[in-house]
């Protein structure tokens, strides 16, 4: 090329990654650079286990021995991939950060505008970078088949809460089989086969990884580690009451931020406190063998969401004060002031019950998935065992 073409081509380069860093600059913070250009790769050229995004990009396919051999045909990849990085930074912005004013204002149904920015916020709670490439593939559907994205990111919050916060998976588990997928997603995103395949993979996973049997040899580690302290150790705890939380809402304003619900040390109380001084809860300890009292402390039934820091106000207190208490704390908080006149053995497990119907409904545990979302050709795809696969994680995922 041309001295002027060059110049023309650098000056295009530093027009569009400022458009992408500015894209990347949130309100409070600024987005990874290195992972969005690793996320980009996978759906713009493809993912291999060893997968090095900037070693593949600089050192094998962007080099300068191939800019000399083919000058114009590198200019025209380097125009293409500079053009791709800076459209999907933006729609990378807005899964990062949905809740801003005008992210996805191609979708002219608000309805489902709204309900993909409630579904996206609720996902970034959660470990979710296995499907982030997959959003990202589908994405370009906002305009034109915008309840389909919608169905997919309602699906992988599925995917990521039933595999990572209920079940406790490796961080890697999907990624292979996914990520290797991503570029032909990419590539057919308005096929409805190609849409129907990610539906099925997230399903598979679900059905598989995500399964009531293995909730429940997580439920039972909680309690029989030494080293945990049942549901109060359980890592989708603060998501999950926050959820639960959000379903009593109903509407109403609310009483909880997701930053405070958060901070498990101080959002959730144990009903029955975990060192009872008081004689009321002396009296309900009483009610409750000794090799169970652990099960009961610690039992999802026994934790409560609080709109405030009142631990140190109330945990030792008799219930009928604390039941005083709730009635102007979080929704959840005014539903056990409402149901229980007092509170012990008994309540525990009844509250218990309640909560786990909430979480077998709200992420639709028992459902066959794969009944759902069968695979489109009617084959069964042969998914990679991900419990023996040891490979390191390469890729710095947020």
């Amino acid at each position: 090329e041309t001295k002027s073409e060059l110049l023309e081509l650098s000056n295009l380069i530093n027009k569009k990654w400022s458009h992408i860093l500015k894209n990347l600059t949130l309100p409070n913070y600024v987005l990874n650079e290195n992972t969005f250009l690793a996320n980009h790769w996978i759906i713009y050229k493809g993912w291999k286990k060893d997968n090095n995004t900037k070693v593949e990009i600089l050192d094998e396919h962007f080099t300068i021995s191939e800019m000399i051999k083919n000058p114009n045909l590198m200019a025209s990849e380097i125009r293409k991939y500079i053009h791709s990085l800076a459209e999907t930074s933006l729609i990378w912005r807005h899964i990062n950060y949905p809740e801003e004013a005008n992210s996805f204002s191609q979708i002219k149904d608000l309805n489902i505008k709204q309900k993909l920015v409630t579904t996206l916020t609720k996902l970034n709670r959660i470990s979710n970078s296995t499907i982030r490439p997959m959003l990202l593939s589908f994405f370009p559907l906002l305009e034109t088949k915008p309840e389909f994205v919608l169905e997919l990111s309602e699906l992988a919050e599925i995917f990521s809460f039933r595999l990572f916060s209920m079940n406790k998976k490796r961080s890697d588990t999907g990624k292979n089989d996914i990520f290797r997928i991503c570029n032909v997603f990419h590539k057919n995103y308005a096929d409805t086969k190609y849409q129907k395949i990610a539906l099925y993979y997230l399903a598979w996973y679900i059905d598989v990884h995500g399964d009531e049997r293995r909730f429940q040899l997580e439920k039972d580690e909680l309690f029989i580690s030494t080293k945990k302290n049942g549901f109060y150790s359980w890592s989708g705890l603060s998501y999950f009451l926050y959820e639960y939380e959000e379903s009593l809402r109903r509407g109403q304003v609310s009483k909880v931020e997701y930053s405070f619900a958060n901070q498990t040390a101080k959002s959730i109380e144990h009903i029955l406190p975990q060192t009872p001084t008081n004689s009321y809860w002396k009296k309900v300890l009483k009610e409750i063998p000794n090799n169970e009292i652990k099960k009961y402390k610690h039992s999802l039934g026994n934790l409560l969401l609080i709109s405030s820091d009142k631990n140190s106000e109330l945990k030792n207190y008799e219930y009928s004060i604390k039941k005083e208490g709730y009635k102007v704390g979080s929704y959840s908080e005014n539903k056990v002031s409402k149901d229980y006149e007092n509170f012990g053995k008994k309540e525990i497990e009844d509250r218990e019950k309640t909560l786990l119907k909430f979480l077998n409904n709200r992420w639709k545990v028992g459902i066959n998935f794969l009944e759902k979302y069968p695979h489109p050709g009617g084959d069964e795809y042969e998914f990679e065992d991900e419990n023996t696969d040891n490979t390191e994680e390469i890729i710095d995922f947020e």
